[in-house]
């Protein structure tokens, strides 16, 4: 049987035979029932596994052991991970059942963790991200390549299967970062950005989207309070709707730009998207148009204010061009004269702008580096995007 030492609060085996122990601590309390053999009937298992930190280690099916001073071979019955740590480097016992000759005994098998350099967490993102984002894949303008696609995912499953192996070295782990950073790299790199002859530096319209899912190559800046960024499927049209809850939420993402943005001469930028208000809440960015000198320097800037529509003019000024509707798709069109910093606002594809010749809110910068877009700390906000378009017009 079992005593307890007072002065260690340790329990010893005494003898063979069952013991009931009851501990308390703050006031709860809590029995124990142990089993003590004679340590001649003990099984010590003498294999050794290894896992990766942060990796909970499957056991083999047999193991080799040492019963009644004999070498033996038992078999694996059962085994309990739940709650032992595997992210610290060291060595963790895990209570396994073990089967001999047709009799089972309770054992351990010694575990050594050792470095796994953080790869299993890496996998785990890039798992969570290739299940919960939507990639349009395809031909057309807005979709990327289903090859690339491919090679991403291949680069995935070659990593999780390494981040697994026990004897993982660092320059393995660092051949494995490389290769998903490159094929991530081609995959973001396939976008087409072509329709109709016309070469865009952004396009989505979410026409290959899978609903339900965040849209892939958009970047999340501000996700907060349970806010959502989802693609929605509405009368066989799929657009991107960012929703908060009934807690104050940011829902603010950034479309990003390709390769040069800028214009000289004649050449205008034309920045599109179309825009739908579901909910009464007091502001939404519609476009916020960043150059490449800060990430805080916007050129051009459209957004929607308590039922107007905003177009800013120079660093301060935002004039109400026109009342919107809640629950009506409004088309927005931005021509911006680089060489001038000064930019024109379209609605719906009328002919005569809302707001002419506004004055860029910031001058600086070299070229345009995308756009954000979203909800800026409100609750109970929804709105959608759809069609964002952006190029680059004339000789």
């Amino acid at each position: 049987m079992a005593g307890v030492d007072p002065a260690t609060h340790t329990v010893n085996a005494v003898q063979a035979g069952t013991a009931l122990i009851t501990a308390s601590y703050g006031g709860k309390q809590t029995t124990h029932h142990i089993t003590v053999i004679a340590a001649s009937d003990a099984v010590q298992v003498t294999s050794t596994v290894k896992t990766p930190s942060g990796v909970v280690p499957v056991l083999p099916g047999v193991v080799n052991a040492v019963y009644h001073n004999q070498t033996v071979q038992a078999q694996v019955t059962g085994s309990e991970t739940a709650g032992l740590d595997f992210s610290t480097i060291g060595t963790v016992q895990i209570p396994v059942t073990l089967k001999i000759s047709g009799q089972e005994f309770s054992s351990t098998i010694s575990v050594e963790v050792v470095p796994g350099y953080g790869l299993d967490e890496i996998v785990s993102q890039l798992r969570s991200k290739l299940a919960n984002n939507s990639y349009p894949l395809g031909n057309g303008a807005g979709n990327y390549s289903a090859a690339k696609y491919a090679d991403f995912v291949a680069a995935v499953d070659q990593a999780e299967a390494l981040a697994g192996n026990a004897e993982l070295t660092e320059a393995q782990f660092n051949a494995a970062l490389n290769t998903l950073t490159e094929a991530e790299a081609a995959l973001l790199n396939s976008l087409n950005t072509t329709q109709n002859g016309i070469t865009y530096k952004a396009y989505r319209d979410f026409s290959g989207d899978t609903a339900g899912k965040y849209p892939y190559g958009i970047t999340a800046q501000d996700l907060t309070n349970g806010a959502t960024a989802v693609v929605q499927e509405e009368a066989g049209n799929k657009f991107l709707r960012l929703t908060t809850t009934a807690v104050s939420g940011k829902a603010n993402l950034f479309l990003p730009y390709l390769g040069e943005v800028s214009a000289a001469g004649n050449q205008r930028i034309v920045i599109e998207y179309r825009v739908r208000l579901n909910s009464n809440f007091q502001y939404a960015n519609g476009a916020m148009v960043r150059n490449d000198s800060g990430t805080s320097n916007y050129s051009m800037v459209t957004a929607f204010d308590s039922g107007k529509i905003l177009v800013q003019n120079g660093g301060s000024n935002k004039v109400k061009v026109r009342d919107f509707s809640l629950g009506t798709w409004y088309a927005i069109k931005m021509v911006a004269n680089w060489d001038a910093k000064t930019y024109s606002v379209y609605i719906n594809n009328e002919s005569v702008p809302v707001a002419t010749d506004f004055a860029f809110r910031h001058t600086g910068g070299s070229t345009l580096t995308g756009q954000l877009f979203g909800v800026d700390g409100y609750a109970n906000a929804s709105i959608d995007f759809d069609d964002f378009k952006v190029r680059v017009t004339g000789d």
